[in-house]
This record gives C-alpha cells, sequence and structure tokens, in this order.
C-alpha cells in the first residue's frame, strides 16, 4: 500500500505541488501557536512540549521555503518530482512514526 501510495503521488505530482506549499504554511502556523500558548488549537486541547514544538516549527519552515516555487509552477524535471514526493512522504511518515508528534496538532 505504502508503494501504491508513493507511486500516486509521482503521477499526480503537478496537480498537487501547489497545495503542499499551503499545507506546510498552515501547519507551520498551527505549530508556532502552540509553541508560544503551550497547547494545540485542534480538540482536544493537548499540552505541548515547547523544545519539539520549535524543532517541528523550524522543519516546517524549511519545508515553506524549499517548496516555494512550486506554489507558482509545478516541478519541472523529474528530480524535482522525487523530491517533492520525498518531501510529502518523509513530512508524513515522520509525523506518523513519531510518538510525539500528534501531539502539535499538525497531522495531516
Amino acid at each position: 500500500m505504502v508503494v501504491a501510495g508513493i507511486a500516486a503521488f509521482a503521477a499526480t505530482v503537478r496537480r498537487w505541488s501547489e497545495y503542499f506549499f499551503a499545507a506546510c504554511i498552515l501547519m507551520a502556523v498551527k505549530a508556532l501557536f502552540a509553541l508560544f500558548a503551550g497547547y494545540t488549537i485542534s480538540q482536544p486541547r493537548l499540552v505541548v512540549n515547547r523544545t519539539q514544538a520549535a524543532e517541528m516549527l523550524a522543519l516546517l519552515v524549511v519545508m515553506v521555503f524549499l517548496s516555494y516555487r512550486y506554489a507558482s509552477h509545478p516541478p519541472r524535471t523529474a528530480l524535482e518530482s522525487i523530491g517533492l514526493v520525498s518531501a510529502v512522504v518523509g513530512l508524513a511518515g515522520g509525523l506518523a512514526f513519531d510518538p510525539n508528534g500528534q501531539s502539535l496538532g499538525v497531522p495531516f
């Protein structure tokens, strides 16, 4: 199922590339709120470890800067497509397999 999902992402990367940028911004705002407020926006409100929130915020800010160019035009080369699919799979995997990743309230 994972391989089929990655193949589907790769086949449709030109359609969703601009949405990835927006999703990264949304998750970064949620992580910023969690960092400053100390709890998540989602219900039920969860208390957040500020060190972990800062780490997630830094990761998401880097992802925003790296995916900025895809907000205006889709990836042109196979390498750009592979990089974008790898970013999506890596970010989703990091949130899914991190035992405390869901405590930030920033899942997909």
